[in-house]
């Protein structure tokens, strides 16, 4: 097999452009790409770290409904308990004031009688 001059220089010119091309990818788009997946990697520590911090104020938040839950329960019972004791109290001074009233009608009609 015999080579010409043009073959040769033809396939020296073919190894040159994919050596340049090859030498330009490595010098410019793989620093890029490396710096591109530095920014993500960042991006995705940052969002780990969100969401870290959002899973911890979630606990506080659910913690402190829970806490809200159990003072609005002893509010609420002792709001019921309340509520009884001012029904009774009305209760007994309605029954009171009628006992009065009732008292007031006797006397008045026993004068009455007497004069």
């Amino acid at each position: 097999m015999t080579f010409s001059v043009d073959e040769i220089f033809k396939f020296l010119n073919v190894l040159l452009r994919i050596g340049l091309v090859i030498y330009l990818v490595k010098r410019y788009a793989v620093g890029k790409i490396m710096q591109y997946m530095a920014q993500e990697k960042n991006e995705i520590d940052v969002l780990q770290q969100q969401r870290a911090q959002l899973r911890l104020e979630c606990d506080t938040v659910d913690q402190t409904i829970k806490n809200d839950l159990i003072v609005f329960q002893a509010m609420q019972e002792k709001f019921v308990a309340w509520d009884k004791s001012v029904k009774s109290a009305a209760l007994q001074e309605q029954a009171l004031c009628a006992e009065r009233q009732k008292t007031m009608i006797a006397l008045a009609n026993h004068k009455l009688e007497s004069l």
